[in-house]
Parts: C-alpha cells; structure tokens; sequence
C-alpha cells in the first residue's frame, strides 16, 4: 500500500532517472576515452553499459508505474470509504481493514473524532438544558432572536407578564409586533457589538399595545459575528 503525493513521486522519478543517465553518459564517455586492447572490446564494454541503463530504466519506470497504481487504488478506495461514511454502513469498517496500517489508523482517527463530537454533544446538551433553566426561572422578560428577526426563545417572566404563550410567539419575527424596525437595529448592534437601548416604544400583543422599553443586547460567536440578538423588555 502507497500513498505518495503525485509531485513527490514524479520528482523521485525524475530525480533517479537522471541520475541514471548522468552514469551512464559519464561512463560511455570513459569508455570511449580509456585505451583498450581493441576497438572490439570497447564496443562491447559499451554496448553492455547502455543494456545496463536501459535495464535499470525499464525497473525504475516499473517501480514508478506500480506506485502509481498503488496510489491510484488507495485513493478509490478512500473515495468509497467517504461513500460509504455518509450512510453510516457496515461495510466502512471492513473496507478500512483492507487498507492495512493506513485503514487502522483512520479507524483510530475516526474513533477518537466520534468520541470528541460526543463530548461537545454531550456539552451542547448540558448548556442547552441549562439555558431552558434560567429561562424559566430568570426575573427578566427575554426575547431572543436571530439576524432576520425570528424569535427562538423567550423567558418565562417575559410570558407571565405579557399574559401570552409560547405558541403565540416563537418563531415568529419580531417585526410583526412592531417593537422596532429589527433590520436598523441589527445594523447598529453589528456595528457597534454593544448593547442598545431604546426608550418608550410600542409593542402589539395579542391585539393589546404596550409602551415599553428594549435593550438590545448581541451575541456574538467564535468569529466575533452576530448570531443572536437579546431583547431585554421592561
């Protein structure tokens, strides 16, 4: 089994043949140069260096060739492999054993990679239960929402004291109970990554209107994007 990049193998390739060529050239010169007994002798000197050459030519290209293949059927079978990965099927396990050390290694790999996605599983549901925790106990009236204004969460303060369900407002957008305009407000808390308060603005509810106050609170991810926007109403 081999797996070698394309250019290293035409560079190895290469690198040999030339090599070859260099010797032979070198030594027909010499041949040719050193004072032999008979023009006879040096033809056959010759003629066997240059057989010679040629042998080791025709070996080195079959090296090369049978690298090659063995690339070449490495690489089908990895892309049956990434096939097969994605249906989750029995048969992923055996065809790694078919390639050998490299097959073991990806399994460890593949196994460590699981065990690693279960772990942050495991952490995204911790923290996950922990948000409906503090949304369900939090003394604030939370309405979180993504870019485009749905809403994805709401406290259970916010549904006590606004007298409405969570089906009447999850995941609908924020616009239709007109807050604010969200689309300048997302605009502003990108700009700034800061939260921003705005003062004795309206929200319709359940055909009732309150005047209210709303700080806009972002939320940001690993690349320091907004993902999420928190409305904090009072």
């Amino acid at each position: 089994m081999y797996l070698i990049k394309k250019r290293y193998l035409n560079f190895i390739f290469t690198f040999f043949t030339l090599i070859l060529l260099v010797i032979v050239a070198l030594f027909y010169v010499i041949l040719n140069y050193v004072d032999f007994n008979s023009e006879i002798q040096i033809k056959l000197y010759s003629e066997r260096l240059v057989f010679a050459g040629i042998l080791f030519a025709i070996v080195i290209s079959a090296i090369y060739i049978i690298a090659v293949y063995k690339n070449i059927k490495v690489l089908k079978k990895l892309d049956k492999l990434i096939e097969l990965s994605k249906y989750g099927n029995y048969e992923f396990k055996k065809e790694l054993s078919k390639l050998g050390a490299l097959g073991e290694r990806i399994q460890t790999l593949f196994k460590q990679t699981t065990f690693m996605s279960e772990k942050k599983s495991f952490k995204i549901s911790s923290m996950a239960n922990l948000n409906n925790f503090l949304f369900e106990n939090i003394d604030l009236n939370l309405v979180v929402c993504d870019v485009e204004g749905m809403i994805v969460n709401c406290s259970l303060s916010f549904y006590k004291k606004f007298k409405t369900e969570a089906s009447e407002v999850l995941y609908r957008n924020i616009n239709d109970f007109k807050i604010l305009n969200f689309k300048e407000a997302v605009f502003d808390i990108d700009k700034s990554k800061q939260p921003i308060i705005y003062k004795r603005v309206v929200m319709k509810l359940d055909d009732a209107e309150y005047k209210i106050d709303v700080t806009c609170a972002p939320i940001l991810n690993l690349k320091n994007e907004l993902s999420n926007v928190v409305l904090q109403i009072e």
